[in-house]
């Protein structure tokens, strides 16, 4: 039987799932559901991104060790999952056992290789993307840079002991490979932003800090936690038993599908392959690129305010209705809008105009010209 392996991003358990999560799982599911319908063998994985700097100074702040911060945010969103009726194969956890084995594992191959190395890192470090901020991104009169991600200013300063990713050296095989597989991202319009930003050029990456402990320490150097995007990017092989490279993995990877916000984009589709090619490892067959979802047209943000909360939706209306709003509204790799009204009224309009009337049309004449049964089952065929 064919296999089709998809997957998420794992979440930051810095704060509660919102819509957007539940936009990119949702997504996920649907098309699970849609390969299963086809025969296919189907893996469908999620899971949580514990470990770094932010989730450190959020603990600390609620009076928590990083652990139990994570323990309390995971079970919001495996809680969520279910009263969604997302249908997950495996939920990873970067505080897992076997996770940890497995990071270390591929940080320890790519080291052998050559491509990982010791050096001093000196710069700006946005500490909620968790990103260090390149000397290119020009500096304010008061000493501050934003962050090319986020655009939030930080005179966060670093000077530290850590490894480096010799990602400049893997610029010319992501451009072939680009090339080579002009879908790997989809919309067309964000593979040509990631052409881009490798023409001009990619400068080596950090991949640890001695300053944060809460992350996966170096194998041989303990006193180094290896960098979380390092770390989560992982998942989507330690969930398939990469520590012990068996029959699962060989049969699951490369991945057939990831699925992520358009904010993640530069990590899956520039420093995820790089690290794979290092590691000799394939890489995932596509990546699917989705927009933001805004409220009543603006960017949604804890600090606006408009952050919109799944679970007071699901006290009025059925995960069914909110799995159908979602999917409906946006067109993939667009942004899509959430108001109340426009919600109210597509389920209105569509569920219970259309859709709903169409199933009590059809019951209804089923039960009236064939006594409410088949005598067999039709024949499907392409038309």
């Amino acid at each position: 039987m064919e296999k089709f392996y998809l997957t998420t991003p794992i979440y930051y358990v810095n704060d509660v799932p919102h819509i957007g999560h539940a936009y990119t799982t949702i997504l996920a599911d649907v098309i699970k559901r849609y390969k299963q319908l086809r025969g296919l063998r189907v893996m469908f994985l999620t899971g949580t991104d514990e470990h770094g700097q932010k989730i450190e100074r959020s603990a600390a702040r609620q009076g928590l060790t990083p652990q139990q911060l994570a323990d309390r945010m995971v079970a919001h969103f495996q809680k969520l999952w279910a009263t969604l009726n997302i249908e997950y194969d495996a939920f990873i956890r970067t505080t897992d056992a076997v996770h940890v084995r497995g990071v270390q594992k591929i940080f320890s191959r790519v080291m052998e290789q050559g491509d990982i190395y010791r050096g001093e890192y000196a710069g700006h470090y946005c500490i909620s993307c968790e990103n260090f901020i390149p000397d290119s991104v020009e500096e304010t009169a008061d000493g501050k840079r934003a962050c090319p991600d986020c655009g939030r200013l930080t005179d966060n300063r670093v000077s530290e002991t850590c490894y480096f990713f010799r990602l400049s050296a893997y610029g010319d095989r992501l451009l072939k490979f680009y090339e080579e597989n002009p879908e790997f991202v989809t919309p067309r319009s964000r593979m040509n932003e990631v052409v881009s930003f490798v023409k001009m050029g990619l400068r080596d990456l950090s991949v640890t800090r001695s300053t944060v402990k809460w992350g996966i320490p170096v194998p041989g150097d303990p006193q180094q936690t290896i960098y979380v995007w390092f770390d989560a990017l992982s998942n989507y092989i330690t969930a398939i038993d990469y520590l012990g490279e068996g029959e699962r993995f060989h049969g699951l990877w490369p991945a057939d599908l990831h699925i992520m916000a358009k904010d993640i984009l530069k990590y899956h589709a520039v420093y995820w392959p790089a690290f794979l090619m290092a590691a000799g490892l394939p890489l995932p067959r596509k990546e699917l690129i989705h927009g933001w979802w805004l409220k009543d047209e603006k960017k949604m943000s804890k600090s606006s305010g408009n952050v919109l909360d799944p679970h007071i939706l699901l006290r009025h209306f059925s995960p069914d209705a909110i799995r159908y709003f979602l999917m409906r509204e946006a067109s993939i790799g667009a942004d899509g809008n959430f108001s109340h009204e426009g919600f109210i009224s597509r389920v209105n309009t569509d569920l219970t105009n259309d859709w709903a009337n169409l199933v009590s049309r059809t019951t209804g004449m089923i039960e009236k010209y064939f006594a409410g049964e088949f005598s067999g089952a039709g024949l499907y065929t392409e038309r």
